[in-house]
This record gives structure tokens, sequence and C-alpha cells, in this order.
């Protein structure tokens, strides 16, 4: 009710006044010349490396709180050192 009461109407709202607002002139030049962009580091070439860096802490944030959980269902207290 809330989304749809009042986030979708200030959208429509906020596009409105948007496109009608005039362009942003930037004050900055470009350069011609071609710079030169470094090679990858080697954790940034490998998608594997994205994978497992998402992975580690998704992970030990669910075991967290399958213990906590776990915990608060049997009506035990839990204790983090």
């Amino acid at each position: 009710l809330l989304w749809t009461c009042i986030s979708t109407p200030l959208v429509f709202v906020g596009s409105y006044f948007g496109f009608r607002a005039e362009r942003i002139q930037v004050p900055t030049k470009t350069n011609q010349i071609a710079r030169f962009v470094p090679e990858q580091q080697w954790h940034s070439r490998y998608p594997w490396c994205a994978i497992i860096g998402g992975f580690l802490p998704f992970a030990s944030v669910t075991v967290e709180l399958f213990f906590i959980m776990g915990a608060l269902w049997l009506h035990q207290y839990y204790y983090m050192m």
C-alpha cells in the first residue's frame, strides 16, 4: 500500500520534472589523446574469483544465522564471542 500510494506517484512526478529540466553543461573538456589502459589485475580477470568472493561472506552469514535462529527456536541463549 505504501509503495503504490507514495513511491509510484513520486517516481512519475520526479521523471516529469527531470525530463523538463534543462541539460547540465559539464565545465570540462575531454582530451583527444588516447591514454594507456593498464592490464587487469589477476583477481578481476577470472569470473570464478567474483563467485568465490561473494560466496564466502554469504556462507559465513548463513552459518551464523543458522545457529542464532536455531538457538532462538529452541529457547536457548546464544553467546557470540
